[in-house]
């Protein structure tokens, strides 16, 4: 039994009992001036045993050392509505650029508890001198750590037996996709 183990492991089969998933997410903000920020978790995936309740996305499962993704550029205006009108301080960028992603978690009564982490996701912010504008800056740089270096908690229904999974939630100027696919069992 573990020589069959460490066989599947070697060509990257998932064990009996075990199901494979693959996981994406895309993150959209839209800015007051109409621009976009976009960081995506490109493709990765994960092992599921609903028997042990133990997700495992690991190099030791099979994996490589990460799942790719991307923190998106953004090219907007730092904008300040007072009782006055709008107040246009001037240019902002965030620089964003390729990072790693890992996926653990454990199964639930109801589906999955994923946990999405980054050692090396990163972006560069720059605005305006304006305090209001640093002080948005300053917020932006406090996002990245808890949603892309995590660990992000996701807490998706996936009743056993179901093949897919999408969650889709937006807000003001704010939207999550998250795509859960079985491609094994």
């Amino acid at each position: 039994v573990a020589n069959q183990a460490v066989a599947d492991r070697l060509a990257k089969k998932s064990p009996e009992g075990c199901e494979e998933w693959t996981f994406k997410m895309k993150m959209t903000s839209i800015a007051d001036d109409g621009s976009t920020w976009t960081i995506v978790w490109d493709t990765g995936r994960f092992k599921v045993s609903r028997k042990t309740g133990e997700i495992d996305g690991s190099q030791l499962a099979g994996y490589g050392a990460g799942w790719p993704g991307i923190v998106g550029d953004n090219h907007s205006r730092c904008i300040e509505t007072t009782d006055a009108g709008r107040i246009d301080h001037g240019p902002s960028t965030i620089t964003g650029g390729p990072f790693h992603y890992a996926i653990e978690g454990a199964v639930t009564a109801d589906g999955f508890s994923l946990e999405v982490s980054s050692k090396d996701a990163h972006a560069t912010i720059t605005a305006p001198g304006d305090l209001g504008c640093q002080t948005l800056r300053a917020f932006g740089d406090l996002f990245l750590d808890p949603f892309v270096r995590g660990p992000l908690p996701l807490d998706i229904p996936v009743p056993e037996g179901q093949s897919f999974a999408n969650f889709q939630e937006s807000g003001d100027g704010f939207s999550l996709t998250i795509q859960l696919k079985r491609v094994s069992s």
